[in-house]
C-alpha cells in the first residue's frame, strides 16, 4: 500500500507530464499558426537571409537604420566613390536599439571598421513598434546558434518599451500582431509562398513586385513625388505643436555612439536628405533638437552629417529624385550615395567639410538660401454657406506669395477663376446642394508675377 508521501509524488508528477503536455501543444500549435498566418518574405527576411549567405563575404561597413536608410542608403553607389565593401541591414521602423544588435552582430561576424546610421527627425520621435522589432528580432535570430537564437528572442522581449508589458509576451506569439488577412485565400497563399519559394527573396518578390532586391542587403522602389498633392499632408504647425524626439531614442543612439567609440568603429550619423518642405514644416523645432543628437554624437567620438542643411554648391536633391516627403527614390538615393562616400573619403582623409552645411545656428540662413516655393498645400472645410479653403506655403519666409483659386470640372479642366491673384491665405467660397468641389490652387511669387511656381490639387465634399 503505497504511502502518503509516494500518493502525493505521482499527483505531482502527473500533473508536472500534464503541464508539459500543455506547453508542448501551445508551442505546436503557436509554431502552426505562425506559419499559416504570419507573413512569409518581408523584407527584415530578405535583408537578413542575404546577409546570412554572405557570410564568407568582405563586409567592412554597415549600413543601419529605418526605411530613410534601406531605401536612402545605395551599397553598390557608396563603394564607387569610397573604399569599401558595404552592406545594408536597415529595415523599416528599425528601432535605434535593434540597430545596436545588428551592429554587434556585424563587428562580431565581419569586424567591421565603419557605420553609417541614416535617420531623419521622424526617427527621433518614433517609439519603436512591436510589430517590427519581433519581425527583426526572428531575422536576426537566423544569423546565430541555437543559444544565440534564445538569446536574440530574450534581448528583444525586454528592450525598451516593451519590457514590462504585454507586448514582450506577444512576441513569442507573432501572428498575433503580423498577419495576413484572415481568409483562406491569403493563408492558403501565404502557406503556398512557404512550399513553393525556395528563399524569402522569392517570395518578397510574389509579394512585393514593384520592389526589386538588387545586392547587399537593398532594396528600393522608385516614384516621383507628386507636389500637386504633396503640400495638403503637410500642414502649418507651430513650434510646440506636435512630437518631439522620444529620449529613450536619443539615449539609445549614445550607445550605438559608444559601442563604436570602444570598438574603434568610425561612426557617421546621416540624416537623410529630403524636399525642403518635410524640413520647414518642424519650424525652429528642427535646428534645436538635431543640435542636440548631433551633440550626443560627437561626444562620443562620432560624426553628425545633417543633408537637409548641405550648401546648395555641395548637395541639392531635385524634387524628381524623391519617392515622397521623406525618402528618395533609386536615382535619388544612387546620387545621394555617391556624393555620401565621397564625402567620408574626405573626412577620412583628414579634411575640414563643415563648410559644406549651414550651422544649425545658420537656420535663418538657410532658409533664406531656398530661392524657390518648396510646395504649397491646401485644406477646404464645408459650411453652411459654401467652403472655407486655407492655403499655405513652404518657402523662404521672407517670400511674399500669391494665390489663384479655380474651380474644375470632374475631368480637370478649369471652370473659372473663383479667386483672382491675392496675397491672402483664407478664403470663402460659394456652393449650392451637395457634391465635390474641384479646386485648383496656384501659387507665384509676388516679385514674378508671370511664373506659377507651385500647384496643388483638392477636392471637398460639401
Amino acid at each position: 500500500m503505497p504511502t502518503s508521501d509516494e500518493g502525493l509524488a505521482k499527483r505531482v508528477f502527473r500533473r508536472l507530464v500534464q503541464a508539459l503536455a500543455c506547453i508542448a501543444a501551445l508551442a505546436i500549435a503557436n509554431v502552426g499558426l505562425t506559419l499559416a498566418l504570419e507573413p512569409y518574405g518581408t523584407f527584415t527576411e530578405v535583408i537578413w537571409s542575404s546577409y546570412n549567405q554572405a557570410a564568407d563575404e568582405e563586409i567592412d561597413t554597415i549600413l543601419l537604420g529605418t526605411s530613410v536608410a534601406k531605401i536612402g542608403l545605395n551599397p553598390l553607389a557608396l563603394r564607387e566613390t569610397l573604399d569599401c565593401s558595404p552592406w545594408n541591414v536597415s529595415t523599416d521602423s528599425q528601432s535605434f536599439d535593434n540597430s545596436l544588435r545588428a551592429l554587434k552582430t556585424a563587428h562580431e561576424d565581419h569586424g567591421i571598421r565603419r557605420a553609417i546610421i541614416g535617420i531623419g527627425y521622424s526617427t527621433l520621435e518614433q517609439k519603436p513598434f512591436v510589430e517590427s522589432a519581433s519581425t527583426f528580432s526572428q531575422a536576426i535570430a537566423s544569423t546565430k546558434p541555437p543559444l544565440g537564437k534564445v538569446l536574440s528572442y530574450v534581448e528583444g522581449m525586454v528592450a525598451e518599451p516593451f519590457f514590462s508589458s504585454r507586448d514582450s509576451i506577444a512576441m513569442l506569439f507573432p501572428w498575433t500582431f503580423s498577419h495576413v488577412d484572415f481568409n483562406l485565400e491569403q493563408i492558403a497563399g501565404n502557406l503556398r509562398n512557404r512550399v513553393e519559394c525556395a528563399t524569402p527573396l522569392e517570395a518578397a518578390q510574389r509579394r512585393f513586385p514593384h520592389w526589386t532586391y538588387l545586392d547587399r542587403g537593398y532594396y528600393y522602389t522608385s516614384y516621383e513625388i507628386d507636389l500637386e498633392t504633396a503640400g495638403n499632408d503637410v500642414p502649418p504647425r507651430l513650434a510646440d505643436d506636435g512630437p518631439t524626439p522620444y529620449e529613450p531614442n536619443l539615449v539609445a543612439l549614445e550607445r550605438i555612439a559608444r559601442y563604436c567609440e570602444e570598438n574603434e568603429i568610425e561612426l557617421y550619423v546621416v540624416v537623410t536628405p529630403k524636399p525642403a518642405f518635410s524640413t520647414l514644416c518642424l519650424g525652429d523645432a528642427y535646428p534645436s533638437d538635431m543640435q542636440d543628437a548631433r551633440e550626443r554624437v560627437e561626444r562620443l567620438g562620432g560624426t553628425f552629417l545633417d543633408f537637409n542643411v548641405a550648401q546648395e554648391g555641395f548637395y541639392s536633391p531635385a524634387y524628381d529624385e524623391f519617392n515622397d516627403y521623406e525618402h528618395l527614390n533609386y536615382p535619388g538615393a544612387a546620387r545621394f550615395s555617391q556624393t555620401l562616400g565621397q564625402l567620408i573619403s574626405r573626412i577620412e582623409a583628414g579634411e575640414d567639410v563643415s563648410d559644406e552645411f549651414f550651422g544649425y545656428d545658420e537656420w535663418d540662413a538657410w532658409k533664406r538660401s531656398l530661392d524657390h516655393i518648396s510646395v504649397i498645400g491646401a485644406k477646404g472645410t464645408p459650411t453652411g454657406a459654401g467652403i472655407s479653403v486655407d492655403v499655405w506655403a513652404w518657402a523662404d519666409p521672407e517670400i511674399d506669395i500669391e494665390y489663384q483659386l479655380s474651380r474644375l470640372d470632374d475631368e480637370g479642366n478649369a471652370i473659372e477663376v473663383v479667386i483672382p491673384w491675392s496675397g491672402e491665405t483664407s478664403f470663402e467660397l460659394p456652393a449650392d446642394g451637395h457634391g465635390t468641389y474641384h479646386l485648383r490652387v496656384d501659387a507665384r511669387r509676388a516679385d514674378k508675377p508671370d511664373e506659377i511656381e507651385r500647384t496643388s490639387l483638392l477636392d471637398v465634399l460639401y
